[in-house]
């Protein structure tokens, strides 16, 4: 493994528009596959009873809609490229049918919203019926991985930095919400129209769907304007304003997510950080067979509520040198010279951020 750019998470797209903290380094996070999942049972196993793999293999954590930005379905209804054409034709089918449809983007219907708020702590990850209408089964689940939105592209259910993992990971996802917001607000504007709020959440003016057809289109024209019926040209038109953004604009975007910036680059630094001198907590580190340990992470995700355990074997040749005597350089200097093994630093920040090695203080 090696250490990764904070923007090689992030979709392509997005590459020119986001600032310099996103080119910083971190750690990978290897324990979160979404092509060979690490989290998904086995057919036929009785849910629940695996407390390491918690989803389904028809779902995977896929039990979730996204909310797609205006841009980015315009996006996706432009790109030619045949492994976009199912994502593109369920998009378009999805438009066509009125359902979702905002200036903000393309959104799960209010029942569907509904729904996963009632059922997602009990059956995320494991519901068909709250499976996300893009994914397919098969090697390749999503049909628009090339636009994903941010929660799709930035949640991890395992994190190898552990908590202070998640909080990275969730402070970058915040800022990508701002970034969304900014650029759907944006676009939106610049088309003559007003962003809304379908489930009554959030700043925006709130909308509601009449349930009289005549008065529901009535309301929706007020929505569109001079948009409505040509929904998908606004979307494409969406796109095409942020991808000929001036760098001005971009720029006062930057600005405004300044703080979120920094808290981003402030926990990277934290993380990669490791103690001075390092020892080994055997109460984490569990003697397995000659010459190894069994090693136990806990991850906790919060839509489960749950704590999530997995575990490796690990050889002890490389953690009881860790007894607190030397300090960290000097054990990984002797790991290479007598075991001929070079302890890569990712490693050790997982190890670090899970408590097998915790931190010596040294007396004063």
């Amino acid at each position: 493994m090696s250490f990764r750019k904070i923007i090689d998470s992030v979709p392509a797209f997005y590459e020119p528009l986001l600032p310099q903290v996103f080119q910083t380094e971190i750690p990978p996070e290897p324990f979160s596959d979404c092509l060979n999942c690490p989290m998904i049972d086995t057919p036929g196993e009785d849910p629940g009873s695996n407390l390491s793999k918690p989803f389904s293999p028809y779902t995977k954590c896929c039990t979730f809609t996204p909310r797609l930005p205006n841009y980015l379905a315009g996006a996706i209804l432009t790109d030619n490229d045949p492994a976009m054409q199912e994502g593109r034709k369920r998009l378009s089918d999805t438009i066509m049918s009125g359902q979702g449809i905002f200036p903000n983007g393309v959104y799960p219907t209010l029942e569907y919203h509904r729904s996963y708020i009632e059922r997602s702590r009990k059956e995320f990850g494991r519901a068909r019926d709250l499976r996300c209408p893009y994914f397919t089964e098969g090697r390749y689940n999503c049909t628009i991985w090339k636009y994903r939105e941010t929660i799709c592209a930035l949640w991890f259910c395992q994190h190898l930095a552990g908590t202070r993992g998640r909080e990275f990971w969730d402070a970058v996802i915040d800022y990508m919400k701002f970034m969304q917001e900014s650029l759907i607000n944006m676009s939106a504007y610049m088309c003559g129209l007003q962003p809304v709020d379908p489930y009554g959440e959030g700043g925006r003016p709130e909308y509601h769907e009449p349930e009289d057809p005549a008065e529901a289109r009535k309301k929706r024209a007020e929505l569109w304007k001079e948009w409505v019926g040509h929904e998908t040209e606004y979307y494409i038109k969406c796109h095409e304003i942020i991808i000929n953004l001036e760098h001005d604009h971009i720029l006062k975007i930057h600005e405004k997510g300044a703080s979120l910036a920094k808290k981003i680059k402030s926990i990277a630094s934290e993380i990669i950080k490791l103690p001075e001198y390092l020892v080994l907590n055997k109460d984490l580190a569990h003697a397995s067979g000659e010459g190894y340990y069994q090693v136990e992470l806990r991850n906790y995700i919060e839509i489960l509520q749950k704590q999530i355990i997995w575990s490796f074997r690990l050889p002890k040749l490389i953690l009881d040198p860790f007894d607190g005597k030397s300090g960290t350089t000097e054990v990984l200097r002797q790991i290479a010279v007598n075991e001929k093994i070079k302890v890569e630093p990712e490693i050790l920040i997982a190890l670090c951020r899970h408590g097998v090695l915790a931190e010596k203080k040294l007396d004063l």
